[in-house]
Order: structure tokens, then sequence, then C-alpha cells
């Protein structure tokens, strides 16, 4: 099982008293950004640090792809455009969507849109829906 935010593996960076680095969001970054490379990036880490952050790549590209996103999203931080990316979401959504959207979206999200943060959103919606619009916003921010 994957470790928790609370208690990430960490790494000391080359100079002596350094700063402890998380390795997790590393072993994430290379997955993510050297795509086939991954593995080849981590080497020159000590051994134990490089067969820690080879389990965390090779568990995070196991996982589906909603779950990769979610992992992504809790390490890394929202995307820096995720803002813009809802709003242009909700302001193409269909009436019963966006109300569902408006549902998942945090509550300053809402304001993105005209007319967003005065809807009322304490309907809930087809539950089809409300599952659609869940991964649309989370694939939206993360």
């Amino acid at each position: 099982m994957h470790r928790t935010a609370t208690h990430p593996r960490t790494l000391r960076s080359g100079n002596p008293g350094g700063t402890r680095l998380s390795l997790r969001p590393i072993a994430l970054a290379c997955a993510v950004l050297g795509r086939e490379r991954g593995e080849a990036l981590l080497e020159g880490l000590t051994p134990k640090d490089e067969e820690d952050a080879l389990a965390v790549l090779h568990e995070f590209r196991a996982q589906a792809s909603p779950v990769r996103h979610a992992w992504l999203s809790l390490e890394l931080g929202p995307r820096p455009d995720a803002d813009e990316r809802v709003r242009g979401l909700l302001e193409s959504a269909p009436p019963g969507l966006r109300h569902a959207l408006l549902r998942c979206v945090a509550p300053y999200q809402r304001s993105l849109v005209p007319g967003g943060d005065a809807m009322d959103v304490s309907k809930p919606p087809q539950r089809a829906l409300e599952k659609l619009a869940a991964r649309l916003v989370r694939e939206a921010s993360g």
C-alpha cells in the first residue's frame, strides 16, 4: 500500500545537513515527466532510496487513470490552470450538467461563472450525472 502524505519517505540532498526531500513526489514526477525513462531518472539515488522510489513509480503506473490523477493532485497540488479549466467546463456544460458540476466544485469556484454562486445546489442530480460531473471536475482540476 502507498505511504500517506503525513509520513512520506524522504531523502537527503547531496550536501551535508542538506534539506530533506520527499521521495514520493520525485518518483511521481519521474513517472509522469520521464514516461518510459522514469526508472533511469531515479538512478543515482542511494540504493535504498532508488529501490523505494522504483516501488512508488511501479505502484503508480499500475493504478487506473483516475487514481493516478488523484495521486498527482494530492502530491503535487492542483494544476496551475485548474480554475480556468473549471470555468471553461462550467461555461460549456448544458444546464443539467452545470447544476451537477456546481455541486462538485469548491464554493469559490461557483463564482467563476455568472450566476453560479446564486444557483441552488441543494437538490441532488441523477446519480449517473453526479458521477460524471465529479469525474469531469477532477480531470479539469488535476
